[in-house]
C-alpha cells in the first residue's frame, strides 16, 4: 500500500516538523508545491518539491498534486496543511489505520481537533 501526502504551501515556518511527523506516521512520499520554487527537486527526506506557477491557488494545486500522486501509484492520498499533525487518538499511525481497510474503500472521515 502506497500513501502519499500532498500540500501546497506559501512561506510556512515550522513546516519541516509536519514533514517529519507524516513520515513517522507511515506516509511513503510527499508531493509539496510552493510558488516560484523553480525546478522540481527531491529533498533529503524523500519529499518531492514542485513549483506552482501563477497566483497561489491552494485548492487547484492540491487537485493537481493529487492527480500526480494517483499517477505515481498512490493507494491513499492525504491532503495536509502546513500546521496539521494527523494522529490516531488511539495511538496508531496513519498507516495502521488505513492498512486494514478493504481495498474498495474510497474515503475515511476524521475529526479535527485544535486546528
Amino acid at each position: 500500500m502506497k500513501i502519499v501526502g500532498v500540500s501546497s504551501i506559501k512561506d510556512e515556518p515550522g513546516f519541516s516538523a509536519v514533514v517529519r511527523h507524516l513520515y513517522n506516521q507511515g506516509v511513503d512520499n510527499l508531493l509539496i508545491s510552493t510558488p516560484n520554487w523553480g525546478e522540481q527537486m527531491t529533498a533529503n527526506d524523500g519529499s518531492t518539491w514542485l513549483s506552482q506557477d501563477g497566483l497561489f491557488d491552494q485548492g487547484a494545486e492540491i487537485t493537481r498534486l493529487s492527480y500526480l500522486a494517483k499517477d505515481a501509484g498512490a493507494d491513499w492520498i492525504i491532503p495536509f496543511d502546513a500546521d496539521e499533525f494527523w494522529i490516531d487518538p488511539l495511538g496508531g499511525t496513519i498507516r495502521s489505520v488505513l492498512e486494514p481497510l478493504p481495498s474498495d474503500t474510497l474515503k475515511v472521515f476524521c475529526a479535527v481537533f485544535k486546528h
